[in-house]
């Protein structure tokens, strides 16, 4: 299965979970998951999705947990995901995400776990403050950084953060405080 329709899944109201890994899909049409409003956990991990837009995931209100990790995604903005209200792990490991525009989180007001980035392109944060949406977030993995200064913006917004794991990439210089 490498193409979806918003007609395969209309109807399923009871649906909870749903894994679409390893099917070389390639785009998510708008509204594909309207007809399951109660899913919880959707995974799309190990296909080729090169961009998500929030119309691709309109709907999904009760959603908990979204795997999109190894795939193709590049970027990520204030246009990718539509409101998660209850959101709470979102995994974005292996993208070639180079960069974060200001507001990519702000429909993610409940999201604990957010694993982002790829060991083989480095993340840039460029925004004022990249995760400043993430109230709830605990848990932060970032496997390859690269920022010229690591300065209190970047991660001060997150008062309830416990773990920030941070592994390879370049941060030169650690601004005090």
């Amino acid at each position: 299965m490498d193409e979806l329709y918003w007609e395969m899944f209309d109807g399923l109201s009871s649906l909870e979970h749903l894994s679409l890994e390893d099917n070389g899909i390639k785009d998510i049409p708008p509204f594909t998951f309207y007809g399951t409003p109660n899913i919880k956990s959707l995974s799309l991990s190990h296909n080729e999705i090169l961009d998500m837009s929030y119309r691709s995931l309109a709907g999904l209100l009760e959603l908990q947990l979204l795997d999109l990790s190894h795939n193709n995604i590049g970027k990520l903005s204030e246009q990718t995901f539509p409101p998660f209200p209850k959101l709470e792990i979102v995994d974005l490991r292996q993208n070639p995400i180079k960069n974060l525009f200001p507001a990519t989180f702000g429909v993610m007001n409940k999201t604990e776990v957010l694993y982002i980035g790829d060991e083989t392109v480095q993340l840039e944060l460029n925004a004022e403050k990249p995760f400043g949406d993430l109230n709830s977030l605990i848990y932060l993995e970032i496997p390859n950084l690269n920022v010229p200064v690591l300065n209190d913006n970047v991660f001060n917004s997150l008062q309830n953060l416990e773990i920030l794991k941070i592994k390879g990439g370049n941060i030169p210089y650690i601004e005090f405080d």
